[in-house]
């Protein structure tokens, strides 16, 4: 008697499981299905779920920053669509808004927005961990890079690259937001911006740096205004020019300029173009160094 009861429970029992998971399965689906419209018209605002939070920002925070992760990652990979987007936008801001000094939402919820096309939203999630952190770089030059790779205006990208080196990044910060600079405004903005620096900076090393950059500025200026004539003079008929000697002789050129990185100008027969001594040996090196590790790579090895 016992045995038929026992068997009789664990068929009830087998039989409910079933019947449970059945019913999950079959549950799942309508409430997957729900609209990112719907989502967006029942989601209250930010300020509203921190008052109602009661003293517990952090934890209610920590769960809609789980749960947005998850909904978003599965939804926008079946269903690539704005309106996903401008849902998780305004789930991670809610974020924001409960934990405001917490780094993790503007810098993986800001990365994930871009890498998934959000370019407008990460920009402005970004911006608000520079306001809200405002000693870590990383933030500033996000938003620099989020405008450059989206294809913006690099002169705007370049402030916040420079807003990035001040707040404490790499060196190399300062040489990027120079070089946008002058992608963006032209040479002669560039060279204003880096001879402020110059005069404003006390560290002598950075002031030496940057007056290299100036120097290598006004190269490229030079270089190109002199390979501008030298390429006229070709397309004129003119015989070959060997040095910047002979155009001067060949009434190109007053007087020959002086070179700014200070070794004296030559010309490269193979642009050809004008350029600094110091620039035409440095590539030279650097293809002989090249050439050298091609014929070590070839070279079979011994028997």
């Amino acid at each position: 008697m016992n045995v038929r009861l026992s068997l009789t429970a664990a068929l009830v029992m087998l039989f409910g499981a079933g019947v449970s998971h059945k019913a999950q399965t079959l549950a799942d689906p309508p409430r997957r299905e729900r609209s990112a419209e719907l989502e967006l018209l029942v989601m209250p605002s930010a300020q509203a779920l921190s008052s109602a939070a009661m003293g517990q920002q952090r934890p209610l925070a920590d769960l809609i920053w789980v749960r947005s992760v998850l909904e978003f990652g599965e939804r926008f990979d079946k269903s690539p669509s704005e309106q996903w987007r401008v849902w998780f936008d305004r789930m991670l801001n809610a974020v924001a808004e409960l934990d405001p000094g917490w780094r993790t939402v503007y810098f993986y919820g800001a990365t994930m927005l871009r890498i998934n096309g959000g370019d407008k939203q990460s920009t402005r999630l970004f911006m608000l961990g520079a306001e809200r952190l405002p000693e870590d770089a990383y933030f500033p030059f996000s938003v620099g890079m989020t405008i450059y790779l989206a294809g913006g205006d690099r002169t705007v990208a370049a402030r916040w690259v420079q807003r990035a080196a001040d707040a404490g990044g790499p060196d190399w910060y300062r040489d990027l937001a120079v070089t946008l600079r002058a992608e963006g405004e032209g040479r002669g903005a560039a060279r204003r911006f880096l001879v402020e620096e110059a005069e404003s900076t006390r560290d002598p090393d950075q002031r030496k740096v940057l007056e290299d950059q100036i120097a290598r500025l006004d190269h490229e200026e030079f270089s190109a205004r002199l390979t501008e004539l030298l390429s006229g003079w070709s397309e004129r008929g003119g015989p070959p020019l060997r040095s910047v000697q002979d155009m001067v002789g060949a009434g190109l050129l007053r007087e020959v300029p002086p070179d700014p990185l200070g070794a004296g100008w030559v010309i490269d027969p193979e642009g050809p173009t004008v350029l600094s001594q110091a620039i035409y040996e440095s590539r030279v090196d650097k293809a002989m160094r090249s050439g050298r590790a091609m014929l070590r790579w070839r070279r079979p090895p011994p028997p």
